[in-house]
């Protein structure tokens, strides 16, 4: 439902004219693979082979230019690719047409093996809520905006969105684009943040979170980074804590128990501190909500679940704390072997340990801690839901499945976190309350087959 409300914002932004793009300095490379990283999941239960091939002239390139609307672009047209192809492969080229000693012509190519499209509808897929035919909506869903969308952002820079298909051998979507060619000053500083590594020794950090796992997660992170690591639950006793202790930032969770971090913030910033700088920790990532954070005097805001890079660069950008000077010679990634029977497991695509792999720093311990946690607070999170479902307490079903959100997220269950929302959407909107037990149940099963699962294991 948020894809399909954002995608008619954008049309009716772009046929108003009012959409503007960015000239800002960023690396194609890594919008590329920031794009196939976002549609990885959807090939999860396919026999389908997602790749990139970025031309190597392009690997360090900086050029000038929107990299949202170029990853929005990337996304569309390889979620589309993946929706229609069930086997075989899904590629992101990106080739140098031709280049000067400041422009540069590249060609962007998706490339799939999937069901391709009937010559006599070619045209027709490009309109607003088009699909190839009814059937097709009927297969596969969709509302037949995002190629209308991409169409007109091609125009937006100047180009055109093509297509070549054969029915039933795939297709290949393709635009050229011309961009300045850049250097790397010309890259946002908050953008290179989370390539960078900070000292972050004798930093004082009040973390007001109230969910246990989170709290062992962010912790682990700032120890880490050598930061002195205070705890608040709730935001009562965040203002307590910042009325009798100096801290240099806090770490500010929106939903808690007693007091949220909004009205927290709020009395801080009234009573305390008009400078302390807080940063929201949020399951809500909609610009709106990032806007209401920054209103009330929030300095920033990040989505869980984040990744330690994310969490440490935030500070200490807030902060002015400059890289130490061993960025160039950090430490690699350790790899870490997941357990075989996480490998072969007939359930395995109900969740994965890829995303807390990534988020353990190589740290198997951590892997190990996290998981038998999830183990021990899932089972009362969804007892507390289905007793809150039973009893009509509908507010109470809101409330857990916004809590339950980052641990969902940490085991990359991404069917139940749509649900989540769903769940807390419609109840806050009081609207569509019939599929709520629906829902709740299918949250309920899925957690007891996974769990189930890792008990085998951990």
């Amino acid at each position: 439902l948020l894809v399909i409300i954002n995608d008619i914002l954008d049309l009716s932004k772009i046929e108003a004219g009012k959409l503007n793009l960015e000239k800002i300095g960023f690396n194609i490379n890594q919008v590329a693979s920031r794009a196939i990283e976002n549609v990885d999941h959807l090939v999860t239960d396919k026999n389908v082979f997602l790749q990139k091939n970025i031309d190597p002239q392009l690997i360090d390139a900086v050029l000038i230019g929107d990299p949202v609307r170029l990853n929005q672009l990337f996304i569309n047209l390889l979620s589309n690719a993946i929706k229609f192809t069930d086997q075989g492969s899904v590629t992101l080229n990106c080739s140098i047409l031709n280049q000067s000693s400041d422009l540069i012509k590249i060609r962007f190519e998706v490339i799939d093996t999937g069901i391709g499209i009937p010559a006599a509808k070619l045209n027709k897929i490009f309109g607003n809520f088009n699909q190839a035919d009814t059937s097709t909506t009927r297969k596969f869903g969709g509302t037949g905006l995002g190629l209308s969308i991409c169409k007109q952002l091609a125009s937006l820079h100047n180009s055109d969105l093509l297509v070549k298909s054969k029915e039933g051998e795939g297709s290949v979507f393709y635009f050229d684009f011309e961009y300045p060619v850049g250097n790397p000053s010309d890259i946002p500083f908050e953008d290179k943040l989370y390539d960078l590594d900070f000292d972050l020794s004798n930093v004082k950090v009040l973390l007001v979170e109230d969910h246990h796992i989170n709290q062992v997660y962010a912790t682990s992170i700032l120890e880490d980074a050598g930061v002195d690591v205070s705890l608040a639950e709730n935001g009562k006793e965040a203002i307590q804590a910042i009325t009798h202790n100096e801290f240099d930032i806090v770490l500010m969770d929106i939903q808690m128990p007693l007091m949220g971090g909004m009205e927290a913030t709020k009395y801080i910033r009234k009573n305390i501190s008009e400078d302390l700088p807080i940063i929201a920790l949020t399951a809500n990532a909609m610009k709106r909500d990032a806007d209401k954070y920054m209103s009330i005097g929030m300095n920033g805001y990040i989505s869980k679940p984040f990744k330690d890079t994310e969490l440490i660069g935030k500070i200490a950008y807030l902060l002015d704390i400059v890289p130490s000077s061993n960025t160039e010679t950090s430490t690699p990634p350790i790899e870490i072997e997941m357990p075989e029977a996480s490998q072969s497991s007939p359930d395995i695509h109900l969740y994965s340990l890829d995303k807390l792999q990534d988020m353990s720093r190589g740290n198997q311990e951590f892997i190990d801690k996290m998981i038998k946690m999830f183990i021990e607070e899932i089972p009362k999170s969804i007892n507390v839901l289905s007793s809150c479902l039973e009893s009509n307490d509908l507010e109470g079903v809101k409330n857990m499945a916004h809590k339950m959100k980052p641990s969902i997220g940490m085991m990359n269950m991404m069917d139940l976190r749509e649900d989540l929302d769903i769940i807390e959407d419609s109840i806050l909107a009081d609207e569509k309350l019939d599929q709520i037990p629906l829902l709740v149940h299918k949250i309920i099963d899925t957690c007891e087959i996974v769990l189930k699962d890792l008990k085998k294991q951990y």
